[in-house]
């Protein structure tokens, strides 16, 4: 070979089996490689794991049908009986034509049976052993980019069970580790390089994980699965809470359930069915894409009125503003919609709340004054009546605003209890009332167990108080009622 590719002359042999095998490309630096590669025992032993072998005449006549391209004949006679040399020469053959499955069965017959003698006829020095020669075959295989998951369950031998569940992992283990610590880099990123990465990384998981079931230990497999579920579950987590985006929620669902499927401890499941439920929660309170506009309008108005002071006029202010919002939703959603009952009775019980509050505090600034009414004037009594009074028709006009908003059914008997002790007090006091008409507007029986927006609870003087004032005025007409006539009849 030195002599002819010095000169630039093609060199070729028979045994390139052309028939078979790719065109081999040689030059004085691969021949010199090749050289250097067989040099020591153990490569030589390493090498000749992949190449035929002749040691009798049976081999002779085989290789005589290889050469002129007819392997199936080779087969037959290597097949009459189970040597050192018919398990190599089947091995290899079946490695040329890619059937690892039936590589994989001679090899595992070959070095069961013949590994301390095969070792010996390549090179005595050689240290070879049944498991160095699995070891050394899965190794070179897996190098080559060979699946050998699929063959491993036509193998009975533990060994080679054990090297290719090893093999095959560590590259599959080293993939999801490298993209696991890429996803964790982008946690200063912002949220939509959490939400790229979290997607990423589940792309990789889904491909990947699954190759490892039964190949790791439970444990093993449980430590990696979770990892990867809590990175996962961490990467929608950060998007979620760092995002602006209206549809932040429904973008990062998608993660977190995956993030659910794949972890196998208590503690990551918990943690990841916990965060989905809390999402879940989210989306069920979100409007339907059709009326994000009105709804966050409405939410907008009713962020600014929490922050203003409990009084009617803030309230009439919330109900003019938020009306024709209500309206638009209850025309693209219907009358009975779960969302738009939700939303409209949210609107009335913030604005119930000041109406209650601004009553309550006017009715109780006049009971106060009973010990020493003697000390005041006819005129001062007159002045904190015409007040109260003034009041109650505001609250009033309030009301008949509200009347024409719909009502979750359980809300409606509330706000009617309230609507009917005030107009009482309007008609003892001489509050006209003659445009009122009884609401019989039928409502949807389903109800809200969430908020849309933020609000303060209904008929109480803070969020965080009792709902008992809601119903309070019916409690004390009768007391007021009796003192006023008599501030009317000290006034005369």
């Amino acid at each position: 070979m030195k002599a002819f590719l010095k000169v630039g002359r093609a060199v070729s042999f028979p045994v390139d089996f052309s028939s078979f095998l790719p065109a081999i490309e040689r030059n004085e630096e691969i021949v010199a490689n090749a050289k250097s590669q067989i040099a020591l025992p153990n490569e030589k032993l390493k090498f000749a794991q992949f190449w035929f072998i002749k040691l009798d005449n049976i081999d002779d006549i085989a290789f005589n049908h290889l050469t002129s391209g007819d392997y199936h004949q080779a087969l037959v006679l290597w097949g009459k009986k189970d040597t050192l040399s018919s398990l190599q020469n089947r091995t290899v053959l079946y490695l040329m034509l890619k059937n690892w499955t039936s590589a994989i069965s001679y090899a595992e017959k070959l070095y069961a049976s013949y590994a301390n003698e095969f070792g010996n006829k390549i090179d005595l020095q050689a240290n070879a052993n049944k498991e160095s020669l699995i070891n050394q075959f899965v190794d070179c295989l897996i190098s080559e980019k060979v699946d050998l998951l699929p063959v491993k369950n036509s193998i009975t031998d533990s060994d080679w069970i054990a090297a290719i569940n090893n093999k095959t992992s560590k590259p599959i283990i080293d993939k999801l580790e490298k993209a696991l610590e890429t996803a964790k880099q982008s946690k200063s990123n912002g949220s939509t390089a959490r939400l790229n990465a979290g997607n990423k990384l589940m792309s990789i998981v889904k491909t990947e994980l699954p190759k490892l079931k039964g190949v790791l230990s439970q444990l093993q497999y449980q430590v990696l699965a979770d990892k990867l579920a809590n990175e996962i579950l961490q990467c929608g987590i950060d998007y979620f809470n760092d995002s602006e985006d209206d549809d932040a929620p429904h973008k990062a669902m998608p993660i977190q359930k995956y993030a659910l499927t794949i972890a196998v401890g208590s503690v990551a499941k918990d943690r990841c069915k916990e965060n989905v439920d809390i999402l879940q929660k989210i989306i069920n309170s979100l409007p339907p894409k059709e009326v994000t506009v009105e709804a966050k309008a409405i939410n907008k108005e009713l962020e600014k009125f929490c922050k203003l002071p409990d009084k009617i006029s803030h309230s009439v202010t919330l109900l003019n503003a938020t009306k024709p919002h209500v309206q638009a939703i209850k025309n693209k959603l219907g009358s009975t919609n779960s969302f738009y009952l939700k939303i409209s009775t949210q609107v009335v019980g913030n604005a119930l709340h000041n109406v209650i509050e601004e009553v309550n505090a006017a009715m109780s600034s006049l009971e106060s004054r009973r010990s020493p009414y003697l000390t005041e004037s006819p005129t001062d009594k007159l002045l904190k009546l015409f007040a109260l009074k003034q009041t109650i028709e505001e609250a009033w006009k309030a009301t008949r605003l509200m009347d024409v908003f719909d009502l979750e059914p359980e809300f409606r008997t509330r706000y009617q209890t309230n609507r009917s002790s005030l107009k009482s007090l309007c008609d003892q006091i001489g509050v006209s009332t003659s445009t009122y008409t009884s609401s019989t507007r039928s409502t949807s029986t389903r109800s809200s167990t969430s908020s849309y927006a933020p609000s303060r609870a209904y008929g109480t003087s803070s969020s965080s108080s009792s709902s008992s004032n809601d119903t309070n005025w019916g409690c004390i007409i009768a007391a007021i009622i009796g003192f006023i006539i008599f501030i009317i009849a000290m006034a005369n």
